[in-house]
């Protein structure tokens, strides 16, 4: 369970990039973000991986506070927008380059959990080839291989899919809710916060959805709380196209 107390963040300009959210999302569940440019969804992520600090507020995974520990020691695993993907490595090694890095899990050979998530993202193939020789659906395959592969308590992905097309946007939710499904041991899926900008996103695969406008938590429910109970305008419209474009 990642529980958020109260989360502010204050920009040196005076700006609030996070204004008193709080949130709870536990083991397995996808919650997604979702609002207009600048709302403040990346920022709320950044904050949960440790890339920046809260002004106020807390942040605590299982009852342990870890908004004042360092990011590695959080087992975060974070999934952005453009590949991340080192040019020099191949495929595999790329997967595996968390379990090179991070010894304090010992649950598994890292070969095994990098041939576990290849071959569930239906990579194997490409295992010898290098980042310059796979499309962008490709690479972004890889990458979720990666994040998957240390096993992490929580997954970030901000909005990592919105230079596909629609049906490899499709395909990557498809891939999502079978890695929430499934895992290489006995350890429990992770939690998964997705900041999104696409409505077909909501209905698709949120077991909650936070609704952001300047930094704040407008809204707070499960999709059908929303679609039968909206906030506001911006609201209501946003899910009239999820539920236009499921249709």
């Amino acid at each position: 369970m990642i529980d958020l107390q109260g989360v502010s963040l204050r920009y040196p300009s005076g700006r609030w990039g996070v204004d008193q959210v709080s949130f709870q999302a536990a083991n397995g569940t996808m919650t997604v973000l979702i609002g207009p440019s600048g709302s403040g969804k990346t920022s709320l992520l950044r904050l949960i991986a440790g890339l920046q600090r809260p002004t106020a507020g807390m942040i605590e995974l299982d009852g342990r506070r870890i908004d004042l520990i360092p990011p590695a020691a959080r087992h975060v695993a974070w999934l952005p927008q453009s590949s991340t993907l080192l040019s020099h490595l191949t495929v595999e090694q790329n997967i595996l380059l968390p379990t090179r890095l991070r010894r304090d899990r010992k649950s598994h050979r890292p070969d095994d959990a990098g041939t576990f998530w290849m071959d569930r993202l239906g990579i194997q193939a490409l295992r010898n080839s290098y980042p310059a020789d796979l499309s962008a659906g490709q690479q972004q395959r890889v990458s979720l291989a990666r994040a998957l592969v240390a096993e992490p308590a929580i997954l970030l992905l901000d909005e990592p899919f919105s230079h596909l097309d629609p049906p490899a946007r499709k395909e990557f939710r498809e891939l999502l809710k079978l890695a929430l499904r499934s895992g290489q041991s006995d350890s429990p899926p992770p939690m998964v916060v997705w900041a999104t900008h696409d409505p077909a996103d909501v209905l698709e695969l949120a077991d909650r959805i936070l609704v952001l406008q300047e930094g704040r938590l407008i809204q707070e429910g499960t999709p059908s709380e929303l679609i039968d109970h909206p906030a506001n305008d911006w609201v209501r419209a946003m899910m009239a196209s999820s539920l236009t474009l499921r249709a």
